[in-house]
This record gives C-alpha cells, structure tokens and sequence, in this order.
C-alpha cells in the first residue's frame, strides 16, 4: 500500500510535466509566430521609411522658388504696369490740354458777350 501513494504521486507528476510541457512549447511557438509577425511588419516600415527618405531627398534636390525667381516673374507685370501709368499719365496731359483750351473759348466766348 504504501507504494500506490508514490505510484499515485508519479502519475501526477508526469500529468504536471505533460501539462508544463505543452504549455511551455505552446509559449514558445507563440513567441516564434509573435517573431515572425513583427519581422514582416518591421519589413513593411523599412519599405516605407526608404520610400519617405527617398521623397524628401528628391524634395531637398528641387529648386526653390526664391527672390531672384520671383524679381523674374513679376517683371513682365510690372513692365505692364508701368505702360499703363505712362498711358494713365498722357491721358491725364490730354485731359488738361483740352480743359486749358475748353477755358479759353468759355472765356473768349464770355468776353465776346460782354463787348
């Protein structure tokens, strides 16, 4: 009899070891699939990383638009601009050439009458 207690008692002991067993394999080859996972993912941010260093790298490489551009482009509109004013500016001396000879007929006109 007292040899089925310690016959019991390995019985449990093997179950526990089973059981142990299972569990510790069942922990391992989820690291490995966790491992396996992360590796794909880390695979797909590198991708995605070098495609963003390679954009700001072709960023860095453009031109910029910078004052002398600008000075450039707005040259032709002030060009116009300055056109306009000249024109603004005759239209302006036409305007009192007419007004100083309109004045000088009301004025003979009114010197005329009052003779």
């Amino acid at each position: 009899m007292a040899q089925e207690p310690k016959k019991t008692q390995a019985i449990w002991e093997r179950h526990m070891q089973t059981i142990l067993t299972f569990i510790i394999t069942a922990l391992i080859a989820w690291v490995g699939t966790s491992v396996s996972t992360q590796r794909a993912e880390i695979a797909v941010l590198q991708h995605s990383v070098n495609g963003l260093q390679h954009e700001v790298e072709n960023f860095t490489k453009m031109p910029r638009f910078t004052q002398k551009d600008f000075d450039a482009e707005i040259r032709i509109y002030r060009a116009t601009d300055d056109a306009h004013d000249q024109w603004l500016k005759r239209q302006d001396g036409r305007i009192d050439n007419l007004t100083g000879r309109i004045r000088k007929l009301e004025d003979a006109e009114m010197r005329r009458e009052s003779n």
